[in-house]
């Protein structure tokens, strides 16, 4: 019995062991097979066995649920690999905003997403987000997101139709970095599309943008510091590679005030128009759209360089159907423009506005309404008159057809350098140049063009320097570039022809009424104001002089009406004339050259004595208006001597001496001097020495005559 007994427990015991082991493993079997398949228990938020949390519209899912599992998720508790996907699946309706958390991917591949939230997606000092697929439909007037101080972004392959802010775009970044928006497509936005402020390191690829109300891609470097004002920041490292932009009203991409490393290549740009509701202040001018590309205020910005990424090659840009320019490049620096194409555009192909070094290489333009390249100054700040020139650009290996004006347009620019261009069927000039200096033409065809002297190169308004095939250079200058001329008075204006194919010069007057001027280059100044007189060339070349007419004289005045001075000493006169806006032209002369003769008489009396005797020296006006100083000469000093030859005086004491000539000598200029400056310092230093002592000691003053005759005294100070 006890035996039995025995077998019996060991039976109980084994049987609760096996109970022991086998609950555990079915209840962890029961809790996976939950989490895979708690969608079909009608759940509306689950996670998945890979840490995957599955937010279920078709399941009930609102935008409640949404912001939940991104306030959880975002723990680092939860999270796998330092980030947790989010996958949004069915239809999800947003109706409020939604704030995004660090480390958080949102796959939304098969889903549909709507609402009418104002924003849909938030973040501030945030990383690691990533957005995957789906198809965004927004209401007009709404944002996708906004991420502001966010990094470490990612947008891929979303679907985006509607929405847009008009301030801030469909997408906003600010003070973003490390950025990549690719593969996707937005239409039909009510404003412009992607807006990046202030950002740094964001690649735009491969995107198609349809029908924007707007820019395509607008990046803005401008950093304002904690007053307001706007700081030197430049948007580093921005890639805009391989989009595709059609029917922007606006810009398609515009860059302003983007700074190193940035690049513009592979793009094409399709069927922009001008909006005249966007806000174009920072262009300091009219407002301007409807153009392809804009770069404005950057530095270093390559338009169309090879590029190689994502094992993609990129290059040049293709511009089409622009209604305004094909680009314009405003204001910027270094800017390097190389292989694009610019086809049926509205006004200029490339509109270059006081921007220095700037490239233009192996471009083709064809139907320019305008101007193929166009090189033309422009403002730098709000006064209109404060302009800034186009320098140091090169031109080089382009082609220009069928333009409804020039091929090429340089107006006020300076130091430009065209090789091997060619300028096809344009309506006038194939180059053309507007007050323009030190440009180089070479090996520049033309075909079907208006032409003058065979080159198919016009001129006009002051330009020179113009060197053509390197070897031919055509200028005109005047004797003078600047005139003064009181009321009446007349000047003759010389023009000099430099390798001119003819020799025949014409003139012509800004104001007839003040200045007049014969076909012989005699200007006459007939009343008060300002006037410009041009003469040009056979060859088309001009330039011009600025006279300012004052008023005539009324009185003149010397200031000294007496003069004595030595043999062979040299002296000057000024004189004063009135009214104080009258014309200053006067001329001196002499009575007698033999005693005094002149060395200067066009605007100061300068004369020496050349014997003893007397002579006087007449400044006049133009209009006879006269005075007269009267110069005795007597012999040159043979000595000179101090009146006295010792001194003794006490520390902070003035005291003076003079110094005394043979009775027929004179010396108008005489100089003192101390050789110890620390002791005896010299307060007058002309005709009469004044000194003061300032320490004790022994100090030594010399006079000095205009024929180095020298006398000294020896000052002693004591305390």
């Amino acid at each position: 019995m006890k035996q039995k007994n025995n077998r019996k427990l060991i039976s109980v015991l084994l049987y609760a062991a096996v109970l022991t082991a086998i609950i555990p493993l079915c209840m962890l079997a029961a809790f996976h097979f939950s989490a895979m398949d708690a969608s079909a228990a009608g759940n509306a938020v689950y996670e998945q066995s890979d840490g995957t949390v599955v937010i279920n519209g078709k399941n009930g899912a609102t935008d409640s649920d949404l912001q939940a599992a991104l306030w959880k998720y975002s723990d680092p508790y939860y999270r796998q690999n330092g980030r947790t996907t989010i996958k949004i699946v069915g239809r999800l309706c947003i109706n409020k905003t939604v704030i995004l958390c660090d480390g958080i991917d949102i796959n939304a591949e098969n889903a549909v997403i709507t609402g009418t939230a104002d924003l849909f997606f938030s973040s501030y000092e945030n990383s690691g987000i990533g957005f995957k697929g789906g198809t965004w439909k927004l209401k007009d007037g709404s944002r996708l997101m906004k991420l502001s101080r966010t990094y470490d972004i990612q947008l891929d392959s979303l679907t985006v139709t509607g929405g847009g802010s008009f301030d801030y775009g469909n997408v906003m970044l600010y003070s973003s970095g490390n950025v990549v928006i690719r593969d996707c497509k937005f239409s039909n936005t009510t404003s412009q599309v992607i807006f990046a402020h202030s950002s740094s390191s964001v690649i735009f690829l491969r995107n198609r943008i349809y029908n924007a109300n707007g820019h395509g891609i607008y990046v803005y470097g401008g950093l304002n510091d904690a007053n307001g004002r706007l700081t030197d920041f430049r948007s580093p490292n921005i890639s805009i590679l391989g989009n595709d932009i059609k029917d922007a009203c606006g810009d398609g991409i515009k860059c302003v005030r983007c700074g190193d490393g940035c690049i513009i290549s592979g793009n094409t740009v399709r069927s922009v128009t001008l909006n005249s509701e966007l806000d174009y202040d920072d262009l300091k001018d009219a407002a301007r759209s409807g153009v392809g590309i804009m770069v404005m205020e950057c530095s270093g910005m390559k338009v169309g360089e090879t590029c190689y990424y994502d094992n993609g090659k990129f290059g040049g840009n293709v511009v089409s159907s622009v209604e305004n320019y094909g680009m314009h490049v405003n204001l910027s620096d270094n800017t390097l423009i190389t292989n694009n194409s610019f086809t049926d555009i509205g006004s200029d192909g490339i509109h270059n506005t006081a921007s220095s070094r700037t490239t233009v290489r192996g471009c083709s333009f064809v139907r320019c309404g305008d101007v193929g390249i166009f090189l033309t100054p422009g403002p730098v700040d709000e006064v209109e008159s404060d302009k800034r020139n186009s320098i140091d650009s090169v031109l080089k290996d382009n082609h220009i057809e069928s333009c409804g004006s020039f091929g090429i347009e340089i107006s006020s620019a300076m130091s430009v350098t065209l090789t091997n261009n060619t300028q096809v069927k344009c309506k006038d000039y194939g180059v053309y140049c507007i007050s323009s200096r030190y440009i180089s033409i070479s090996e520049n065809g033309t075909a079907d063009t208006k032409t003058r002297n065979g080159s198919g190169i016009g001129y006009n308004k002051a330009s020179y320097g113009i060197n053509i095939y390197n070897d031919h250079i055509i200028d005109i200058s005047l004797n003078k570039g600047l005139l003064s001329l009181g009321v009446g008075e007349s000047f003759r204006l010389k023009a000099k022809l430099i390798n001119s194919h003819g020799d025949s010069v014409t003139w012509r007057t800004s104001a007839p009424s003040i200045v007049s001027v014969s076909q012989t280059g005699a200007v006459k100044a007939l009343k008060k104001g300002t006037a410009y007189v041009t003469a040009r060339s056979s060859d088309g070349v001009e330039t011009c002089c600025k006279i300012i007419v004052r008023n005539a004289p009324a009185s003149i005045k010397l200031t000294k009406s007496t003069v004595t001075i030595g043999a062979g000493e040299k002296y000057s006169l000024d004189c004063e004339i009135s009214p104080a806006d009258a014309s200053s032209a006067r001329t001196f002369s002499s009575s007698n050259s033999s005693i005094v003769k002149m060395t200067r008489t066009d605007w100061r009396g300068e004369f020496v004595g050349v014997k003893p005797g007397v002579a006087y020296v007449t400044v006049k006006t133009y209009n006879g208006m006269k005075a007269t100083c009267k110069v005795i000469v007597k012999a040159a000093p043979g000595w000179v001597s101090l009146s006295k030859k010792s001194m003794t005086i006490k520390v902070g004491q003035s005291a003076s001496i003079s110094a005394l000539l043979a009775p027929d000598a004179a010396s108008a200029s005489r100089t003192y001097r101390s050789n110890k400056s620390s002791v005896v310092k010299m307060t007058k230093t002309s005709w009469i020495g004044t000194f003061k002592a300032e320490k004790p000691g022994t100090a030594w003053i010399t006079v000095r005559t205009y024929n180095g005759k020298e006398s000294s005294c020896k000052v002693t100070v004591i305390k």
